[in-house]
């Protein structure tokens, strides 16, 4: 076995050249090379000070070495809020990929399969609308090389299943994404179909024979398999929002075979023991060949790194890893056998897979095993970006808000409409009429007299009657207010002023005399009288045609109103509105594009980027908002009043 860099390796390489026998097994010669600091109290301190500096809920750690437990405990609360313990059952998502491998496994040791025979052999339902699936062999669905792809058969945004039957049987019009054999590809259903092989060849349910042949020997009493998401005890997990805890119920899926399994600490230990122990549980009972253990770690030519239901690399130090991680939308789970130095670990943490804490706390932990440095103190990286996507959400909500509250501006300026003048009067004005007591007393300088009707019968002393009214004296009234010479009555009329509004004072009906407003080009009226004479008479009598107002409201017609846009330009300033609205709906299918190719459910989406997807509903419903808003503010702009 080659040497590692722990406290007792010289002491190793003095024994090894005074006894040059030949290596013992990894599980044996691990025992010698035991780190001096892998100690509960040791342990207890990583995943304490991980907790606290991540904001991690609740986790679950098992440590051992060769045959012995060192280290199995909880940490932390459940979503329901009580201590997790080393026997609280916890999803532990993909791992349980390994346990539908080993059943597998155990019937291929039994001779009831093998590995390399066609899978439709053994299992007649498993058919496809591609003539190639006839050729996937079993150990192809376990290697995740028989073509079968998430681009072609969707893991998630199909109808889920219920039952491993159902999910087989819904595999039938589906295509393979390559030729069986010739390309990896991660995809969940490759086990769905090794369960449900499992269930057709013992003629048991997959549950019930999992229960009897792994799960009973090993004494893992806190390890079941579910069918959907629907059958987890409640929320099991949380998503961390600005690093604090949220417990949601995992989203709806079928994991059966691929990633239904709940399971503890102190079980895991067992699986752990019973892995580097080559089949043989601490209890002494043997559920495997040492050859059978070592086929499902051995990865295929075209599988690369991934064997029957675990992966296969290195540690930070070089050390060979046989691992698996597991990814709920709620929680982490990560498992990694050390053969060169017989240990075992697995993590599983109450937070979902966009976090990765049970991966990360387990690298911790192996630094730990490997007597190497501990990584940088963890952190939080997404408490800036959840930071600032909410404030951005509450920035987007309060223009949204804006932009509902002026639509009808937005409308008026878009349409080149005017808001309703309310000091200006279409109509003729009628001038109030003021006794003639407070005309004069208001008056500095007396009216020139007029005719009395016999002279204005009989035509002026000098025989004709003045071309225009009488010339006023200068007045100190306002200039605004023109003041009729009336003996009995004055008029008060604003005149026109290009730097101020007027408003006409109007009598009412009530009033006998009307003055008509001053014409830029005043002309003499005829009398009334019945006398031949053809000079105006001075009667205060109005004129028949009445003036125009002083200030005119604009009218469609006016060359001073900008032209209304047309309906496509209008159009093209609504639209953009919209933008946010696709992507919303089909957030998932981008999502999709970014994982190359995985399906992913809107609703998983929501859980992945939380605070994104807060920003994103609150742009598409503002937009929609705004818009429908400033759509019904032209629609009563442009309706006949």
């Amino acid at each position: 076995m080659p040497l590692r860099p722990f406290l007792l390796t010289a002491i190793t390489a003095l024994v090894s050249t005074l006894l040059p026998t030949p290596a013992a097994p990894p599980s044996a010669a691990s025992t010698a090379v035991t780190s001096t600091a892998v100690t509960p109290a040791a342990i207890d301190t990583i995943v304490r000070e991980y907790l606290d500096a991540t904001g991690l809920p609740g986790a679950a750690v098992t440590i051992t070495h060769g045959t012995r437990v060192l280290h199995a405990a909880g940490y932390g609360r459940t979503p329901s809020g009580e201590p997790v313990t080393a026997a609280t059952a916890m999803p532990i998502a993909s791992l349980s990929k390994s346990f539908t491998a080993l059943a597998v496994a155990q019937l291929v040791e039994a001779g009831r399969l093998d590995l390399d025979r066609p899978a439709h052999t053994y299992l007649p339902e498993f058919s496809m609308a591609d003539p190639r699936a006839g050729s996937i062999t079993v150990r192809q669905l376990l290697d995740q090389t028989s073509g079968l792809s998430d681009t072609t058969f969707p893991s998630f945004t199909r109808p889920q299943p219920n039952t491993l039957a159902e999910s087989v049987a819904s595999m039938r019009a589906a295509r393979l994404a390559a030729d069986p054999g010739t390309r990896w590809e991660y995809h969940n259903p490759n086990f769905q179909v090794a369960a449900r092989l499992v269930e057709v060849v013992s003629g048991q349910p997959f549950a019930d024979y999992l229960r009897r042949h792994i799960l009973t020997p090993l004494a893992m009493t806190n390890t079941h398999t579910l069918n959907t998401a629907r059958d987890l005890p409640g929320p099991v997990g949380h998503l961390l929002i600005l690093g604090f805890p949220l417990a949601l119920p995992e989203p709806p899926a079928f994991g059966n075979g691929s990633g239904g399994m709940l399971s503890s600490a102190q079980d895991l230990a067992a699986w752990l023991i019973t892995q580097t122990g080559n089949g043989r549980s601490p209890t002494g009972a043997t559920i495997a060949t040492p050859a059978t253990i070592t086929a499902t770690h051995t990865p295929s030519p075209t599988s690369g790194n991934y064997a029957l239901g675990w992966s296969t690399g290195r540690t930070d130090s070089g050390a060979k890893l046989i691992a698996h991680s597991g990814d709920l939308f709620t929680a982490t789970a990560y498992q990694a056998l050390l053969p060169d130095t017989g240990y075992g670990i697995a993590v599983l943490a109450n937070t979902g897979t966009t976090h990765a804490d049970a991966p990360a706390l387990a690298h911790r932990l192996i630094a730990l095993l490997e007597d190497r440095p501990q990584p940088t103190p963890p952190t939080n990286p997404l408490l800036i970006t959840d930071t600032i996507l909410l404030t951005l959400a509450a920035a987007t909500l309060l223009l949204a808000a804006r932009g509902i509250r002026r639509s009808r501006r937005w409308a008026r300026s878009r349409t080149g409409t005017s808001p309703p003048a309310t000091t200006v009067s279409p109509t003729p004005v009628t001038a109030l009429a003021i006794p003639s007591e407070t005309t004069s007393a208001a008056k500095p300088a007396q009216a020139e007299p007029q005719a009395s009707p016999q002279e204005t019968a009989a035509g002026s002393p000098h025989g004709a009657a003045p071309a225009s009214p009488p010339r006023r004296a200068p007045s100190s009234s306002p200039p605004h207010l023109a003041v009729n010479p009336s003996p009995s009555h004055r008029a008060i009329n604003p005149s026109p002023s290009p730097s101020s509004p007027h408003r006409a004072i109007s009598s009412g009906a009530s009033s006998p005399h009307q003055v008509p407003s001053p014409s830029p080009s005043p002309s003499p009226s005829p009398s009334p009288s019945p006398s031949p004479s053809p000079s105006p008479s001075p009667s205060p009598s109005p004129s028949p045609s009445p003036s125009p107002s002083p200030s005119p409201s604009p009218s469609p017609s006016s060359p001073n109103r900008p032209a209304s846009p047309s309906p496509l330009r209008l159009a093209a300033r609504l639209l953009p509105n919209l933008l946010p609205l696709p992507l919303f709906l089909l957030i998932h299918r981008v999502v999709g594009l970014l994982f190359r190719g995985r399906d992913i459910a809107w609703l998983q989406v929501a859980y992945l980027y939380p605070t994104f997807m807060v920003f994103l509903a609150v742009l598409t419903v503002g937009c929609l908002l705004v818009l429908l808003t400033r759509v019904a503010a032209l629609v009563r702009l442009r309706s006949p009043r």
